[in-house]
């Protein structure tokens, strides 16, 4: 009798060849070879199933916690899109902790889950594991699926102290450098070195943003509404950026004509800024386009080490900041939920004067004494070991 094994594509190839492969939905295909019959192939596809099959949702369980989250929860829906992708990296990298019952996970559990991820993957990594798992958490506690939350004491892993500043703030300088990039990466690179606008909002916003030289926007992170001035250096680059992008659909049509085709080419993207395909940017897009931009500038040594996109906004602050703008008037260029960022650039932006002021002290001291602004240690008192004087 002949039992049909579900689970299997098998098909001949043009060469006559006999092809052969294990699929199911959510499983990634895998080639199964094709001298195995009866029991032996029904082995082997059962062999898959154990090992790729998506395990069946048990009530009680973490997963089924996670299911309903997202399906249900105005947390999970108000969140961007980007931060769902994080929260989604964390579900999947917890694997079949999530087949585990809830009543598993105290508050030692979710330490060593912590502690695991911090090795494995950073401390980022780890206390985005607790942010995401206290969520969830929280939202079962609200609805009755658990008694408590086991996250909401767990402290977060500390930040090595041997890490270079993350999203250091651009130099003047360097800005002027990364503006060199080709217009279709300067013009949205331009709005985050003018305004401090997040890279998700540059390259979502509309083409019709600006209307007079000003600039309205929601924030995808805080919601706030933004009506923000173009400068003239701004305005400028944005005209040089729509200059091209005429040009390029320009060229497209010049292109068909030459080939007598029909096809009604227009430029249709609702963007405000496509890349050289005339497309609207991807997040993986711009960043791919960004990153090669910053590390030829980077291997050039045309800038310091360390240049992250968002170091752009932390720039724009710190400029403001030792212009001697109070946080309260920062806060409405940023678009900040709070004053928390806002201060720790003025608290940065005053420290910076500060030992600014000190280290001139000092040299002023040597140049009154006669020494060289540059000391070397053949001109420096060195105090004697000997009689103790310098």
């Amino acid at each position: 009798m002949l039992v049909k094994i579900v689970g299997i594509k098998q098909y001949t190839d043009r060469h006559g060849k006999l092809r052969r492969y294990y699929r199911r939905k959510g499983c990634p295909q895998v080639a199964i070879d094709p001298s195995l019959t009866g029991a032996q192939l029904a082995a082997e596809v059962a062999r898959l199933d154990a090992l790729y099959k998506p395990h069946a949702m048990r009530a009680g369980t973490l997963r089924v916690l996670i299911a309903e989250y997202q399906e249900k929860s105005a947390h999970w829906k108000g969140l961007r899109e980007r931060t769902q992708k994080d929260y989604q990296r964390i579900f999947d990298s917890l694997g079949d902790v999530q087949n585990h019952m809830l009543d598993r996970f105290k508050p030692k559990v979710i330490t060593e889950l912590r502690d695991i991820a911090s090795e494995l993957s950073g401390f980022k990594h780890a206390n985005q594991l607790l942010i995401t798992l206290s969520k969830v958490f929280a939202y079962g506690v609200e609805y009755g699926h658990c008694q408590s939350n086991p996250v909401s004491d767990i402290s977060s892993v500390a930040r090595p102290t041997d890490l270079p500043d993350a999203n250091r703030p651009w130099m003047p300088e360097e800005a002027v450098t990364i503006l060199a990039a080709p217009i279709h990466l300067a013009a949205p690179i331009a709005m985050a070195a003018y305004l401090g606008l997040r890279e998700g909002d540059i390259i979502k916003m509309s083409k019709g943003a600006i209307t007079e030289r000003l600039l309205s926007l929601t924030t995808s992170k805080t919601r706030r509404a933004l009506e923000l001035p173009v400068c003239d250096d701004l305005w400028a680059i944005l005209k040089r950026y729509n200059a091209w992008r005429e040009a390029l659909w320009e060229e497209r049509r010049r292109k068909a004509a030459a080939k007598n085709s029909r096809e009604d080419i227009q430029d249709l993207v609702m963007t405000m800024f496509v890349n050289t395909r005339g497309k609207a940017w991807t997040s993986d897009g711009f960043r791919t386009s960004w990153g090669k931009w910053r590390d030829e500038v980077e291997e050039a040594k045309k800038v310091a080490p360390g240049i992250t996109f968002h170091g752009a906004r932390h720039g724009v602050a710190t400029v403001l900041a030792e212009c001697g703008y109070e946080p309260q008037q920062v806060k409405h260029l940023l678009g900040h939920g709070s004053e928390t960022m806002t201060e720790h650039y003025q608290r940065r932006a005053k420290r910076r004067g500060m030992l600014k002021d000190m280290t001139d002290a000092v040299q002023m001291a040597y140049r009154n004494a006669g020494q060289s602004t540059v000391v070397g240690l053949d001109t420096f008192p060195v105090r004697s070991a000997e009689n103790g004087q310098g």
